[in-house]
C-alpha cells in the first residue's frame, strides 16, 4: 500500500466520492489538480489501491507527453488494464475482443463493450496519471463513457498538472481537487518514516 503523508483530507473526499457513485449507482468524475513534485503520482497509486481494496476493478494507467498525438493510445492502456486483471473471466467479457481492442478504428467501440459488460457485476473505476497529455480522441470517449453509463457505478479519476491544465470539462468533473504542497511538519514526519524504516539517521535543521 502505498504510504502518503498529510494527504488524508484529500483520500477522505474522494472516498467519499467513490462511495456515494457506487451507493447512488451513477457515474462520477473527479479531477485532482498540482504543480510538479506536489505528490500526485503517488497520490494516483494511492486513488487506485484503495479502489482495489473496495473491491472496485480499477484500471490505473499514465499518459506521456510524447504519444499525446496517437489516437486512442490511453483507451487502449486503459482496455488492456481490465482485461489483464480478469484472469479466468477473460473470455466472458473480453471474448472476440482482442483484435478490436489493438486496432484505432475500432478500440472506442470495442472499449464501450467491455465496459458495459464490466458494469453489470462490477463498480469501475478509471485513474489516470498525467490526463493533461491524454490524446484527445482517448478524452472525448472517455466523455461517451461517462454519458452513455451515467447510471453505472463508474468513476474517472484524472490526476493533471497545474500548470499544464487539459482540456475544460472533457469529461464533465463533479469533484474538484487541489493539491497544496506539504507543510515542513509533513515533510519531516515523511523523513522521518523513511529514516526509521532504513535505520538512518534522521538530523533536525532549526
Amino acid at each position: 500500500m502505498t504510504t502518503l503523508v498529510g494527504r488524508d483530507d484529500e483520500l477522505a473526499r474522494i472516498g467519499d466520492a467513490l462511495a456515494s457513485a457506487r451507493a447512488a449507482r451513477v457515474a462520477t468524475a473527479l479531477k485532482v489538480t498540482g504543480d510538479p513534485g506536489a505528490g500526485k503520482t503517488a497520490l494516483f497509486h494511492r486513488i487506485a489501491e484503495d479502489a482495489a481494496a473496495a473491491n472496485w476493478l480499477a484500471s490505473a494507467v499514465d499518459c506521456h507527453r510524447i504519444q499525446s498525438g496517437l489516437p486512442f493510445v490511453t483507451a487502449r492502456r486503459i482496455a488492456q488494464s481490465f482485461v489483464d486483471q480478469l484472469g479466468d473471466q477473460r473470455e466472458r467479457y473480453a471474448g472476440g475482443l482482442d483484435e478490436a481492442l489493438k486496432d484505432a478504428a475500432s478500440v472506442g467501440e470495442a472499449l464501450l463493450r467491455l465496459t458495459e459488460g464490466l458494469l453489470l457485476d462490477f463498480s469501475v473505476l478509471v485513474a489516470i496519471d498525467d490526463a493533461q497529455w491524454m490524446d484527445a480522441e482517448s478524452r472525448e470517449l472517455l466523455d461517451q463513457l461517462m454519458r452513455s453509463f451515467s447510471d453505472r457505478p463508474l468513476a474517472l479519476a484524472l490526476i493533471e498538472r497545474s500548470d499544464e491544465p487539459g482540456p475544460l470539462d472533457v469529461p464533465a468533473v463533479t469533484h474538484n481537487i487541489a493539491l497544496q504542497r506539504l507543510t515542513p511538519c509533513c515533510i519531516h514526519r515523511t523523513c522521518a518514516r523513511v529514516c526509521t524504516r532504513h535505520r538512518l539517521p534522521l538530523v533536525r535543521v532549526l
